[in-house]
C-alpha cells in the first residue's frame, strides 16, 4: 500500500509532461530509464534503474547521457530523502529484481542529439498478429546498439514508416541527420522532414549516413520510410547543428 499511495511516484505518473519513460541504457539485463518530471526540456528528469536479473549489479549513469549538467541535485523516491549532489555521473547498486527511483535537477539541459529508434512511432505498428507475416515494423532488444535496441522490419508500405515526432532545435537552420543502421544488407531510405519528402539515401551496411536537412526553431518530424522496399534495421539517428555547436538552455 505504501508503494501505491507515495505521493511522489503518483506525481511522477501524472506529471504535466504526459510522456513515457524511455531505455537510455541497458546493460545486460539492467536497464536505466529516463522521463521528464516537469516540462520538455526543463532540467527537472525522473531516471528509473531497473535490475531484472538474479544476482546484484552495480550500474552507471553518466549526466550527459540524459542531457543533463552542472551540479545534479537527487531525491530518492522511495525513502523519500534528498541525497548528495552529483556532478557528471552517479553509480547505483541493485539487488536481483530491485528498481530504485529518483527525481533528477540539473543546473541546465542541453537539446538532445540522440534520438534511438526504438523510442520512434512506427505507423503500422501491431501485436495482434506475426510482424514477419504481417510485414510490420516492431522492436528488439540487440546488445551491440546504441540504448540495447532497434526497429526492425521496417518498409515494403508507406505506413510501415519509422517517425520522431518531437525532434528539438533551438533555431531555424541546416542540421546533419546521422543515421546509423544496425544490419549489414544495404538498403534505400526515403527522408521526410515536417511532412516534406527530400530525397533517398542509400544505407550500406553498419556505417552511419550523414545528410543535410532544414530543421525549423522547436519540434520537427522526422520520417524514414520506403514504400515499396524493405529498410535496413535502425539503431538510431543523431541530430547536429552544422556548425559544429551545442547548445544549451
Amino acid at each position: 500500500m505504501q508503494l501505491l499511495s507515495n505521493p511522489y511516484l503518483i506525481s511522477i505518473n501524472q506529471n504535466a509532461a504526459a510522456g513515457q519513460a524511455v531505455v537510455v541504457k541497458r546493460e545486460g539485463e539492467c536497464y536505466v530509464l529516463v522521463k521528464d518530471s516537469s516540462l520538455p526540456q526543463d532540467p527537472k528528469r525522473t531516471v528509473a534503474f531497473y535490475n531484472s536479473g538474479d544476482s546484484s549489479e552495480e550500474m552507471t549513469l553518466y549526466f550527459q547521457d540524459i542531457d543533463l549538467h552542472g551540479k545534479i541535485r537527487c531525491f530518492d523516491v522511495f525513502s523519500k530523502e534528498h541525497l548528495a549532489e552529483f556532478t557528471d555521473v552517479m553509480k547505483v547498486t541493485l539487488k536481483p529484481h530491485e528498481t530504485s527511483i529518483y527525481q533528477l535537477e540539473a543546473d541546465s539541459r542541453s537539446i538532445p542529439v540522440r534520438y534511438e529508434a526504438e523510442t520512434a512511432f512506427i505507423s503500422d505498428y501491431q501485436e495482434l498478429v506475426s510482424p514477419i507475416y504481417a510485414h510490420t515494423g516492431y522492436y528488439v532488444e540487440d546488445d551491440s546498439c546504441s540504448a540495447g535496441a532497434k526497429a526492425v522490419n521496417l518498409g515494403g508500405s508507406p505506413e510501415n514508416d519509422l517517425i520522431w515526432k518531437h525532434v528539438m532545435v533551438d533555431r531555424k537552420g541546416k542540421y546533419s541527420l546521422v543515421i546509423k543502421a544496425a544490419s549489414e544488407a544495404p538498403s534505400n531510405v526515403d527522408i521526410c522532414i515536417n511532412g516534406n519528402d527530400l530525397g533517398r539515401v542509400a544505407l550500406n551496411g553498419l556505417e552511419p549516413v550523414t545528410v543535410v536537412v532544414p530543421l525549423k526553431k522547436g519540434y520537427n518530424e522526422v520520417r524514414l520510410h520506403n514504400d515499396k522496399e524493405h529498410i535496413s534495421d535502425i539503431d538510431y539517428i543523431d541530430i547536429l547543428p552544422e556548425d559544429g555547436m551545442s547548445y544549451k538552455l
